[in-house]
């Protein structure tokens, strides 16, 4: 509790600091819908089965949460909105009205800022009433093609629903569509894999995220592999099944991005390339999470966890205005942590002119710290990153990898903040 307690006197206090400090702001805004009609057997998110009378209290608490964490960061222009869940579909055209009048009475809200919803292809039905709400980009969640993966996975839709969502989404948001997929599922083999990236692109054509199925622990999948009724592919096919991935969507011209991302020219997710280059963000909902800055002192991070169960949620947001679990101010060495491992796995990689925008004066620094870099010269002679005068990328091998050369990066980090 003392987490609430120190953010209620935030709350305390706001019509002072409001008065003594005016500075335009920018924050992109992210909003949990915690959730769903199914429990997926291998998600481990933050969510719950659809609680029956609590959809209008969600919404009054979600609207409530925003105007607190608006006001308390004076955030003065929205850079982005994405909901997501859980099914934030499920939340109704209704919610995602509230929260967009909201914020258009806060701060300005651009007419073209991106606005994204997470949806079901089960909730193919209702996309046309979501685009009149506001939302202007769809990411369905597809996850595959194959009906006996969708029913192991206890998804609610099946191969045919998918395609229709697909048909749908892209018809009402040309160019703004995305589909979520898996790959290393049980029973797969690298030709059936790439018969199905065929299908994906031919009816999704602009985004797609491509994601390792996760063996999450304490998930209905964790125990099913671990009792052996479910076997997963091996670690080589796998990386196979990347491998391909990357050549079809090329082929498609939806080119890599971010290592999980991948998108035609002019379709890549602005919300999150702000995430990933370190911008800050308001999250709102049970669980959320959020990266903010108080007037006070711009240059100073505050990472902030809300309640993940949705009924204490609620509790207190009605009583402080806000859930926060926990909030506490980061540090320049994690925060620059943070953004090693988020920057380094997008094409454009660590740009000095995003990190001096964030610490000034800091790239100077850094790029001395990775020339004379002993373990960062071995990786640029290995081709797996690249060191120019704009920054530090991994190559497309390098991405391939990203993972082990994010460590390396970080030990090249301490060194410089241990010595």
């Amino acid at each position: 509790m003392a987490a609430q307690r120190n953010f209620t006197t935030l709350l305390l206090h706001l019509p002072k600091q409001l008065n003594a400090m005016r500075s335009y702001h920018k924050s992109s805004i992210y909003v949990h819908w915690p959730y769903c009609t199914k429990l997926c057997t291998y998600c481990n998110f933050n969510k719950y089965l659809s609680a029956k009378g609590d959809d209008v209290e969600m919404q009054k608490c979600l609207v409530l949460e925003l105007e607190t964490m608006i006001r308390l960061t004076q955030t003065e222009e929205i850079h982005s909105v994405y909901f997501g869940g859980g099914t934030p579909s499920l939340a109704g055209p209704d919610t995602v009205v509230a929260i967009l009048n909201s914020l258009a009475q806060l701060c300005n809200v651009p007419a073209d800022v991106e606005i994204s919803l997470e949806a079901n292809p089960s909730e193919w039905h209702k996309f046309q009433d979501f685009k009149l709400a506001g939302i202007n980009r769809l990411s369905i969640g597809l996850q595959c093609l194959v009906d006996r993966d969708l029913l192991l996975f206890n998804r609610s839709h099946s191969r045919e629903c998918g395609l229709k969502a697909l048909e749908t989404g892209r018809g009402l948001f040309p160019g703004r569509t995305s589909v979520d997929v898996l790959f290393g599922r049980p029973s797969q083999t690298l030709e059936s894999w790439r018969e199905e990236l065929k299908e994906i692109t031919k009816a999704c054509d602009s985004h797609v995220s491509l994601y390792e199925l996760t063996v999450e622990q304490g998930t209905p999948l964790a125990r099913s592999v671990k009792n052996g009724t479910v076997m997963l592919p091996n670690e080589d096919l796998v990386a196979d099944m990347y491998l391909t991935a990357l050549q079809e969507l090329s082929r498609n011209n939806i080119h890599r991005y971010e290592v999980s991302n991948f998108a035609v020219s002019g379709s890549e997710c602005v919300h999150n390339m702000h995430y990933w280059q370190g911008g800050e963000y308001i999250g709102i909902g049970p669980g959320a999470h959020s990266r903010i800055s108080l007037p006070a002192n711009r240059s100073q991070r505050l990472a902030v966890v809300h309640t993940p169960e949705p009924k204490r949620w609620m509790k207190q947001v009605l009583a402080y205005g806000c859930g926060t679990a926990k909030s506490e101010h980061l540090s320049s060495k994690a925060r620059i942590k943070e953004l090693i491992m988020t920057m380094l796995r997008t094409r454009q990689g660590m740009l000095y002119t995003v990190l001096d925008g964030l610490f000034p004066g800091y790239s100077s620094s850094a790029h001395d710290l990775f020339r004379q870099s002993d373990t960062i010269s071995g990786l640029v002679e290995e081709n797996l990153l690249q060191l120019d005068e704009r920054g530090l990328r991994a190559t497309d091998a390098g991405l391939n990898v990203v993972d082990s050369i994010v460590c390396d990066v970080f030990d090249c980090q301490d060194q410089a903040y241990d010595s």
